[in-house]
């Protein structure tokens, strides 16, 4: 069995345990998000090409978010630049290497630093979370008691999977034990949308707890928060989606003061533009932190 796909298992499994001694300042409970980790960092050389836009920027951030951007998270330890070799207009983040990496035309992209600053923040974000991937465990579930004795029969069939792969037992064997894992890993990621009552949520809260930490960052350093909006419809991967609609959603929401209608999350690893616009402006900016953003 390949070493990666076993690894995944068990991050998969053992969820997100970490003492209180490795909990960041930064807290945002997601939906009410969850906490951050201090990072083991790998100290690699940084091959981005340096930027000093880039630079300026996550200076600026980091200085408006002390409490987040120090001891391992000080800025002056990320590798933050452009990746020549990253396509399209990408930005992408390792919290294990306190790496953020851009591509020329995401920078290009960005027509404003404010607009920069938006996709910087979300990027900071992730490293702060320290989001490892699919194999993230959303807090709620972590003290559900179904999830936990799905996921207690999980843990034995990952077991039983190791010992077959280090005795290199017939794959069939292996294969046949990953087909029950996968059901119940497909039970785990329902329990998951049920706890939050959100389809999907098993996919894309990462991505929405980013958003929520990284705007955060983003208007205590003073940025326009509308440059957040702007870079999400510039460079959102929803196809055939309206602005103009998503806007009317957004705005029946604020007057009428409640959001009965709500835009689709969609079903891939990031949320639907609409959906993210939607649970910024209204969910975080206008309910959870009413007062604090201009």
């Amino acid at each position: 069995m390949n070493c990666r796909i076993l690894a995944a298992f068990v991050f998969l499994l053992n969820g997100c345990a970490q003492s209180s001694a490795d909990v960041a300042e930064f807290a945002h409970e997601w939906g009410q998000t969850r906490r951050g980790q201090r990072p083991a960092v790998q100290r690699k050389p940084c091959l981005l090409i340096s930027s000093m836009r880039l630079s300026e920027i996550s200076s600026r951030i980091a200085a408006a978010n002390p409490a987040v951007f120090e001891g391992p998270l000080e800025i002056s330890k990320f590798c933050i630049g452009v990746n020549g070799q990253l396509s399209g207009a990408d930005a992408r983040s390792n919290p294990e290497t306190l790496t953020v990496e851009f591509s020329a035309q995401m920078l290009e992209r960005a027509t404003t630093d404010d607009q920069l600053a938006a996709v910087l923040s979300h990027e900071l974000a992730h490293v702060a979370l320290q989001h490892q991937g699919f194999g993230e465990i959303p807090p709620r579930a972590g003290t559900d008691a179904l999830f936990l004795e799905i996921q207690a029969e999980s843990k034995i069939i990952q077991s039983r999977i190791v010992e077959l792969a280090k005795s290199k037992a017939e794959p069939e064997k292996i294969f046949a034990l990953n087909a029950e894992f996968s059901v119940l890993l497909g039970k785990m990621n329902r329990r998951i949308d049920e706890i939050y009552g959100e389809e999907n949520a098993h996919l894309n809260w990462i991505e929405q707890e980013a958003d929520e930490a990284g705007a955060e960052f983003f208007v205590r350093a003073g940025f326009e928060k509308n440059a957040f909006v702007d870079i999400l419809w510039a460079t959102g991967k929803g196809e055939g989606e309206d602005r103009n609609a998503c806007s009317l959603l957004v705005e029946a929401a604020r007057t009428v003061g409640t959001a009965e209608r709500r835009p689709l999350r969609g079903n891939k690893n990031h949320p639907t533009t609409c959906w993210r616009v939607f649970h910024l402006i209204v969910d975080e900016w206008i309910k959870a932190h009413s007062g604090q953003v201009n």
